[in-house]
């Protein structure tokens, strides 16, 4: 694609990095979504979760739970 000045070009790119991450985050709310009444319905026992940790005892504390 070409544009017409460096400007024009920055501005279509803008546009495009947020309209990726409005498709992005509408789809992690339907996920989300999704699992929580899978949950409520009785149908998933158990919600996978990812927990980023550091090393100053941070996933300890969590295990302790």
């Amino acid at each position: 694609m070409v544009v017409e000045s460096e400007a024009r070009a920055r501005e279509i790119a803008e546009y495009r990095t947020r309209v990726n991450r409005d498709r992005e985050g509408a789809r992690c709310a339907w996920v989300s979504e999704q699992m929580l009444s899978a949950i409520a319905a009785g149908e998933a026992a158990e919600l996978p979760v990812v927990i980023k940790t550091d090393v100053h005892g941070s996933l300890e504390a969590i295990r302790l739970l």
